[in-house]
C-alpha cells in the first residue's frame, strides 16, 4: 500500500502479459501494466527476456571403440553421424564433424610391413566422412586410429569426443594397443 499526500491509503494493481519459454532459444517480450485503486494508470512498461543456450551438446556415443575387418589395405569409410548414437540439445541444428584422426602406427612403416601405402586417413572435404585404410605394421601389435568428433549446436556451443578405430593384428583377435599418435590428420571445417 501506498499512502498518498492526503493521508488516504492506494492499493496498487499490476498486470503481467507474454509468457517466456525458457527451453527454447529466443526473445520475449513481456508487458507490465500497473494502476492504482483511484483509477491511475502508470505506462505500460515492456521488458524483453533473452534466453541464450550456453550449454554445449550431450552426447552418445555408439561404442568407444570400433573393430575394422582383417587388414586388407582397403579403405573402410565411416561417416561422422556413424560414431554418434544419440545427441541432446536445446538447439534443433546440432552438427557433427570430425575435428582430426591419429594412427598410433606410422603412415609407411619402416620396410615397407604395411602395404607400402600412404594416404591412410582421408577426411572428407565436408569433415562429415573419413577413408581408414585396414592395415597394420606386421611386426607391430594392431593399428589404433583415434578419431576425434566436433558436436557443435546452433549457438556455437561445442564438445569433443573420441572414438578409437582398430585393425587388430590378427583377424578377430579383438583389441589393440594405443602406442601414441605417431601422425595426425586434421580435418579444415569451421
Amino acid at each position: 500500500m501506498v499512502a498518498p499526500l492526503d493521508g488516504t491509503a492506494l492499493l496498487l494493481k499490476s498486470n503481467e502479459s507474454g509468457a517466456v519459454d525458457v527451453t527454447h532459444v529466443g526473445a520475449y517480450a513481456v508487458r507490465y501494466d500497473a494502476s492504482d485503486s483511484a483509477g491511475g494508470q502508470a505506462a505500460p512498461g515492456v521488458r524483453v527476456v533473452n534466453v541464450v543456450d550456453t550449454t554445449p551438446p550431450t552426447v552418445v556415443l555408439v561404442a568407444e571403440t570400433l573393430q575394422m575387418p582383417k587388414p586388407q589395405h582397403q579403405y573402410v569409410s565411416f561417416n561422422a553421424a556413424d560414431f554418434v548414437a544419440s545427441v541432446s540439445d536445446c538447439d534443433a541444428n546440432v552438427s557433427v564433424a570430425i575435428e582430426s584422426v591419429t594412427s598410433d602406427e606410422p603412415e609407411d612403416a619402416p620396410g615397407g610391413t604395411d602395404g607400402k601405402t600412404l594416404n591412410d586417413i582421408v577426411i572428407g572435404a565436408d569433415c562429415g566422412s573419413v577413408q581408414l585404410r585396414s592395415e597394420r605394421s606386421a611386426p607391430g601389435n594392431g593399428r589404433v586410429y583415434t578419431v576425434t568428433l566436433r558436436i557443435r549446436d546452433a549457438s556455437g556451443n561445442s564438445t569433443l569426443e573420441s572414438v578409437r578405430v582398430i585393425v587388430p593384428k590378427n583377424s578377430g583377435l579383438g583389441m589393440c594397443e594405443d602406442d601414441a599418435p605417431s601422425y595426425t590428420v586434421l580435418g579444415h571445417c569451421p
